[in-house]
């Protein structure tokens, strides 16, 4: 028995934290789980049991009153021999998992860190026995900070997909969305607060609209005032554009991965992935579904340009990118292969059974083999 400890492992899935918990529980066949839930929420899952901590599925911050809860139960309720974090790491919470351990000093503890945090000197006094990271890019950064008795290993997040849709279905998702049925999307599904890439997207808007037809569109959940206030200058900056329809913004939307998966090219010439996964699980979607993408080079992101899974850019070139995106509007062959390469790549490296696998067997060398059920 595995006990999972995260944001609430119940719909909507739409953050790290509540995906990669759900995807494990649901392809890890050899092993029995306890999961935190909302209240009115099940996975109905024979391998899982489901104890409804939670008042509602928040997919942002835990509110301090869910984190009380958290810790009431951990220390209360004696665990399995294995429990894994699913937490970006900060002050609060290597406090939280160091009185966990020392409450129960036999359980083994994985902490899987989704994005790398802010100050990473944390954990240096993180009591756990193994931390999982995303990337190669994480565990290069994170290996001097992590204490030489924790194992440190990367696992590659997964993302379950669709299938492409045909060029029929595209259009008449496009129409539903108000948008040029006929037009290429060109869309940023990336954050708002910590990069400087949509002012940069923002830059290249006209000149890439000087020489072709498409449609930028900006899918970005505003969780903050700082969001919502780059959201504004954004706006301001595009109003011609917004006025003519050719630049839309969709925050939150409910339908968003019909949204990606009706797009032409999706855009991440990011500097940074501060705040969101270390590989942003909407652009792994994208490229499973057939959307090809153009990445930031020197971020985790880079990882997928070496696998031959997408276009790589200098973050927060304006120019680069204008170049990277003419080509794949205006080159049908390079567009072509880039599909096929990123639905490759994620079938390869970025798939469920795969990452079920890997923390079943980091499961069963820390526990002896003896984790099963």
């Amino acid at each position: 028995m595995v006990l999972i400890v995260s944001k609430p492992v119940s719909p909507p899935f739409d953050d790290s934290g509540k995906v990669l918990p759900s995807v494990l529980v649901r392809f890890a066949k050899g092993i029995d789980f306890t999961v935190f839930t909302a209240r009115g929420t099940t996975l109905a899952l024979r391998n899982c049991k489901e104890i409804a901590l939670f008042k509602r599925s928040t997919s942002f911050r835990l509110p301090p009153l869910d984190k009380m809860k958290v810790l009431y139960y951990l220390l209360t309720h004696k665990p399995p021999p294995l429990t894994h974090f699913f937490f970006t790491p900060t002050r609060l919470s290597a406090w939280f998992i160091n009185l966990f351990k020392k409450r129960w000093g036999d359980v083994k503890v994985v902490h899987t860190i989704t994005s790398i945090p802010d100050d990473i000197g944390v954990l240096r006094s993180t009591r756990v026995d193994s931390v999982v990271v995303l990337s190669e890019y994480a565990r290069t950064i994170l290996s001097d900070v992590v204490p030489s008795s924790v194992r440190l290993e990367v696992i590659r997040p997964a993302v379950e997909v669709a299938s492409p849709m045909t060029l029929d279905e595209k259009r008449r998702i496009k129409v539903s969305f108000g948008l040029n049925p006929e037009r290429p999307v060109v869309i940023y599904a990336g954050d708002l607060e910590f990069t400087m890439a949509p002012f940069v997207i923002s830059d290249a808007i006209e000149i890439v609209l000087d020489r072709v037809q498409a449609t930028f569109v900006f899918a970005c959940r505003e969780k903050t005032k700082k969001a919502q206030k780059v959201r504004k200058a954004l706006e301001a900056r595009l109003s011609p554009y917004l006025k003519r329809g050719i630049v839309r913004f969709f925050g939150g939307e409910s339908r968003f991965k019909e949204l990606l998966a009706c797009s032409h090219i999706q855009l991440f010439p990011v500097e940074t992935t501060y705040a969101k996964s270390d590989l942003p699980l909407t652009l792994l979607e994208g490229l499973g579904m057939g959307v090809p993408a153009t990445v930031g080079l020197g971020t985790a992101l880079e990882e997928i340009v070496e696998l031959g899974g997408a276009l790589g850019v200098p973050p927060l070139n304006t120019q680069a990118l204008c170049e990277a995106v003419l080509r794949l509007l205006g080159d049908s062959a390079l567009h072509s292969d880039l599909v096929a390469q990123g639905i490759r790549v994620v079938k390869e490296y970025y798939s469920p059974l795969n990452m079920a696998q890997a923390y079943e067997a980091l499961y069963k060398e820390l526990l002896g083999n003896g984790v099963a059920r």
